[in-house]
């Protein structure tokens, strides 16, 4: 049914339309800084300028991931400390099944990255930190899709 929303979302729209195939135009903005890629290969964090841009100088579609932090402890986070490792491969069965199920929700509608907010933002790096909360609006709104928990 996502799968079928999505297409009628990408090919139905108008000119009028604030979106332009399927992703949203806004000024000065191309991506999150990270992203999780979640197809072909090892799920890893990815450095987004990295990443080719389109023609709108967009970085790749991706999902968003909307949840309740609850026991920020008790929720796997990045930071400095495991950040390099993180960009050779995340463990899918250590991570909490909200996440597991927002991977695997990317993964069904083929698009192959997520951005999930915990493991997107280095989260004990208050430079980091403060620019991607910032941007956290656009982070949502140039997203393919926004799956809610």
């Amino acid at each position: 049914l996502l799968n079928q929303w999505l297409d009628e979302c990408q090919q139905g729209h108008g000119s009028g339309c604030k979106f332009v195939g399927e992703r949203v135009i806004t000024t000065n903005f191309s991506s999150p800084a990270r992203l999780i890629y979640c197809g072909e290969g090892p799920l890893r964090l990815v450095d987004a300028a990295d990443l080719p841009l389109d023609e709108e100088d967009l970085g790749p579609p991706y999902a968003t991931l909307s949840y309740r932090w609850g026991d920020p402890t008790s929720l796997p986070t990045t930071t400095k400390a495991n950040l390099k490792p993180s960009l050779q491969s995340l463990a899918f069965d250590d991570l909490p099944l909200t996440f597991q199920h927002a991977i695997q929700i990317t993964r069904a509608i083929k698009v192959s990255y997520i951005w999930i907010d915990a493991l997107c933002i280095v989260q004990d790096d208050d430079a980091d930190k403060a620019r991607e909360i910032f941007r956290m609006d656009l982070i949502y709104a140039t997203a393919i899709c926004m799956i809610s928990a």
